[in-house]
Order: structure tokens, then C-alpha cells, then sequence
């Protein structure tokens, strides 16, 4: 099948004058000809008038490709999986686009270094668009579309060092758990959600309730970096701190990394939450 369809002009949205669509209602093809792509690939089109032929133009059908993120900071030897986000048809939100699974024959990843003498500063696997961080700088991941010329999407990555970490608490309504899929979906959600500045020492649960418990790794100007999969963070709960009415807390789910934990106050109580 062609990579571009002819859509008929006799009924289209597309402003036309009147002439224009008479003439296509009457099963004419007016001076103007609407095109669709139909499927990903390149082609040339050209106008016949009897003998004469114009200079045939080359049209490319393309996927339009978003990496998330698009700007990250990670510390060193960090392990950062790149999405590829693809948009068909209309302009829509990155987070309703559908993600391609890698590896994928269709796409190759690179580095492109920014004015750094040395070393690279960024690693990434040809083939799965995973990046690791090699040293302090930043640089550009670049995701290349194999089947056309020139379709790429790139995001920027500064490696820096942590300086501070910080905690929150937010409670959930019937948060999705029970798969992996639906689980990986909610920590996403939660990751992703910045929390405000202020600090708490204290922290109130409401029985029975479930809280999602947030860590953000902070660098010395107090912009979130990303926590990457392959650190490991420690996370536990004293339920006897300071000798009050120990509270039982229940963890429902936790990331590899400790970035989220969900838990429940199983008990009235008190207790010390330490990373």
C-alpha cells in the first residue's frame, strides 16, 4: 500500500471556495489536491495537464517521535531508561501518546556530546535507548527513526551531584496495585508529581488509610534530580520511637529504589520513619 491517500475534497472541513467545491461535488478534481498519510515511508508527487508534467515533489510520511523526559538530572553512574512516545494524527498530551517497546529494528539511539573535553559524559545502548551516566556534565540523548531521513527526537541530560534528600506524604484514593502494569502506571503518577518545598517533621495517617511515601533526591540548587532504578535506597519504620504506643505500618508496595512506598497504619500509634 502507497504511504499517502487522496481524500475527497467534496465534503472535507477544509475551507474551500465555493468554486472549488462545486467542482468536486461534480466529480472534478480542482487546482488543489488533499493528502493523508496513510503509512510511514517517503514518495514523490506530481501533476499531469495532458503532456505536461510538473517537477515531482518528495513528501515524507512520519511518526512524530517524543522522548520522556525530554530534560533530566541524574548523579553519577546513574542508569536512566529512555521512552520513545510516537504521535499519529493530531496534536495530543506526551502522556496519552503510545510508547514503543524496545528494542525496536525501526529506531538507534546516540549520544551527542556538548563542548566536553575528555571522556564522554553519557553512555547509551544502541538499541534500548538506556543511558548511563559516566561523569559530572551534560549531553544530548538522540533517538534516530531508521525508515526516514532526518526524524529524530533528542533530551537532555545533566549528570550533578546530589546535596539533599527529602520526603513526602500523599494519601490515595483506591490506588491501582494489583498488576505490575497497573502498579508501574501509579509510582509513575507519583514520581512524576513534585512536591511542595516545605519540610514536615511530623507527619499524621489516618487509619487505615493508604499513603504514598515520596523521596526526592535534591542538587545543590534545589532542583529535582531523577532517582535512578539501579540505586538503592534504605527505608524503614520504627514503631517504637521514644517509647510511645507503638503503630503498625503496613508496606503495600515499594520501588526497587525506595523513590515510593506505599503504606497503611495498621495500628493507632506512633513511630519514626528513617531513610
Amino acid at each position: 500500500p502507497g504511504v499517502l491517500r487522496a481524500q475527497p475534497l467534496a465534503d472535507t472541513v477544509f475551507r474551500l471556495s465555493p468554486a472549488r467545491r462545486d467542482l468536486a461535488r461534480q466529480g472534478f478534481q480542482p487546482d488543489l489536491l488533499m493528502l493523508q498519510g496513510a503509512a510511514t515511508g517517503q514518495t514523490t508527487v506530481s501533476v499531469a495537464w495532458g503532456d505536461l508534467v510538473s517537477e515531482a515533489v518528495a513528501l515524507a510520511v512520519v511518526e512524530g517521535l517524543t522522548l520522556v523526559p525530554e530534560m533530566e538530572r541524574v548523579p553519577p553512574m546513574a542508569q536512566l531508561q529512555m521512552r520513545l512516545k510516537v504521535r499519529r494524527g493530531p496534536l495530543a498530551p506526551p502522556q496519552t501518546l503510545p510508547e514503543v517497546s524496545m528494542p525496536s529494528p525501526y529506531f538507534s539511539w546516540a549520544v551527542e556530546e556538548i563542548g566536553q573535553d575528555g571522556d564522554s559524559v553519557l553512555a547509551v545502548a544502541e538499541d534500548t535507548g538506556r543511558v548511563v551516566a559516566m561523569r559530572l556534565g551534560h549531553g544530548r540523548v538522540l533517538v534516530r527513526d531508521t525508515r526516514i531521513a532526518n526524524n529524530t527526537a533528542t533530551a537532555m541530560i545533566y549528570v550533578v551531584e546530589p546535596a539533599f534528600l527529602r520526603a513526602s506524604a500523599v494519601p490515595l484514593d483506591d490506588p491501582a496495585t494489583e498488576t505490575d502494569s497497573q502498579w508501574e502506571a501509579t509510582y509513575r503518577r507519583i514520581a512524576e508529581t513534585r512536591s511542595p518545598s516545605e519540610d514536615s517533621e511530623a507527619w499524621q495517617f489516618v487509619l487505615g488509610r493508604i499513603y504514598a511515601i515520596r523521596l526526592e533526591l535534591l542538587d545543590a540548587t534545589q532542583q529535582a534530580m531523577h532517582i535512578p532504578e539501579n540505586f538503592r535506597i534504605s527505608f524503614r519504620f520504627d514503631a517504637r520511637a521514644g517509647g510511645e504506643s507503638p503503630s503498625d505500618m503496613q508496606v503495600i508496595r515499594r520501588t526497587p529504589n525506595a523513590a515510593v512506598v506505599l503504606v497503611k497504619g495498621m495500628r493507632l500509634g506512633r513511630g519514626t520513619l528513617h531513610y
